[in-house]
């Protein structure tokens, strides 16, 4: 073990001791949020694990549930405190009718997740016919009744159970829906990560496409990035996070991301899928897409990008118009709450 992962491990135990021994200090409150997220998911403590429970941040909540103590208790309170706070938006079929076929992509570790992704699709997306394939990393005993509730309610949705011990990063998820997909013609295909949601631009994709296109590449709406195109042309992906492309079913054909143990397996299964061929690839210079928008790695402003997906939330339970109520056009400008 190196001398960072020893310096990590003894730094992750003190912090874990502290919330132990000093939950009635109200330790917690002064905890970040990352650091929050690191005892839900690692204490072996469920004095803490339920005071945890009714965090405001969904990575929180997340991990209270994957945490290996968790008990029914405590998971009904989540799931509770959760679907009572951030009501179902009511379905309306707006992708049947849409010719270009688009298939959405999203290994699942984090349920809590999902309610923000799918508010996200069924605001931002217009013009393409979508099917959302859900696939967890879970049991099925695992995820709540009220999840489940959620994602029968809409018909676009696909949704399956597949634990691999051995599978990082949701590899083995995305290799099952890939697995059970029948290759058509004209399918666009996008992974879309459980701590992501739709950019706002991404609907004007559709406007982009051409005829003999394999491969859609753009910009991402990332704070301090330099998406230049310059390196990619040179042949160099290793930048390219997910989220920025899009390619055909017939072009994925039966690559798959290996090997599923591997962190890195989104750049290797990219290259041998796109192997350089910029004849076939179209470089978009605008921003459709964000990076890891539900976790704040990226802005450290989650909490502020919560509530505004709750005001949206909220405005569509009353039927209101969201018309006027648009995403800065740069994600990194700070949100006016």
């Amino acid at each position: 073990m190196s001398i960072d992962n020893i310096l990590l491990q003894n730094e992750h135990s003190k912090l874990l001791s502290d919330a132990k021994e000093r939950l009635d200090e109200n330790f917690l409150n002064d905890c970040g949020q990352t650091q929050r997220t690191i005892i839900a998911s690692k204490t072996d403590d469920t004095k803490v694990l339920e005071w945890l429970s009714a965090d405001y941040e969904a990575d929180v909540r997340n991990a209270v549930l994957n945490n290996p103590i968790c008990t029914p208790f405590i998971k009904n309170k989540v799931i509770n405190y959760f679907y009572k706070r951030y009501k179902i938006p009511t379905y309306i079929d707006q992708f049947s009718t849409n010719r270009q076929k688009l298939y959405l992509i999203t290994p699942c570790a984090r349920e809590l997740n999902l309610i923000f992704i799918l508010h996200s699709i069924e605001q931002k997306i217009k013009n393409f016919n979508v099917t959302w394939y859900i696939c967890f990393d879970a049991d099925v005993n695992e995820i709540s009744d009220q999840t489940k509730h959620m994602l029968n309610s809409r018909p676009y949705i696909k949704y399956f159970f597949v634990t691999n011990s051995n599978s990082n990063s949701g590899n083995a998820q995305r290799n099952y829906i890939l697995d059970n997909l029948k290759i058509q013609e004209n399918v666009l295909v996008y992974f879309l990560d459980d701590d992501n949601i739709i950019h706002h631009n991404f609907d004007s994709l559709q406007f982009m496409l051409e005829k003999n296109i394999n491969f859609y590449i753009w910009q991402q709406d990332r704070y301090c990035w330099d998406n230049s195109f310059v390196d990619l042309k040179n042949g160099y992906t290793s930048w390219i996070d997910t989220a920025q492309w899009t390619t055909t079913l017939e072009s994925i054909g039966k690559h798959r991301w290996e090997p599923i143990n591997d962190y890195g397996a989104d750049t290797k299964f990219f290259g041998k899928i796109w192997n350089g061929n910029l004849e076939k690839t179209k470089l978009i210079e605008i921003k459709l897409c964000y990076y890891n928008y539900l976790t704040g790695v990226d802005y450290g402003l989650q909490f502020r990008r919560l509530k505004r997906l709750e005001f949206e939330l909220e405005l569509s339970n009353k039927k209101e118009s969201v018309r006027n109520f648009n995403f800065p056009s740069d994600a990194s400008l700070v949100y006016e709450d």
